[in-house]
């Protein structure tokens, strides 16, 4: 639900991105809404995994959760800092598609 609620809003940030500033605006777009797409993934993966271990060892869930938590900062800070300074991507777009997919997490609320 969540995965599916955050490409709807990555696409319209994207197409908003794309119609005031033109393609450096839709790549910019995307490339924050990667980085939120890939944070959620990350999210999903360690919860599963903690889940699963959470019976037999607290102390090792613990470790799974805050390494996922590690990956999930490094790997948005390089698609960010990748798209901001090796492909030259405008910062404001990648930040607005970043934030507005995070609202994503809310979509399930809204529902119910």
């Amino acid at each position: 639900m969540v995965i599916l609620a955050q490409t709807g809003l990555i696409a319209l940030i994207a197409v908003i991105a794309y119609v005031r500033v033109g393609g450096i605006g839709l790549k910019s777009a995307i490339a924050g809404g990667v980085a939120a797409l890939l944070s959620t993934l990350i999210t999903l993966r360690r919860a599963r995994v903690a889940g699963a271990m959470v019976e037999t060892s607290p102390n090792t869930t613990m470790a799974v959760l805050y390494w996922g938590f590690f990956q999930k900062v490094a790997v948005v800070s390089l698609v960010i800092l990748a798209g901001w300074k090796l492909f030259d991507l405008d910062p404001l777009y990648i930040f607005v598609s970043l934030g507005v997919a995070q609202l994503a997490y809310l979509a399930p609320l809204i529902r119910a």
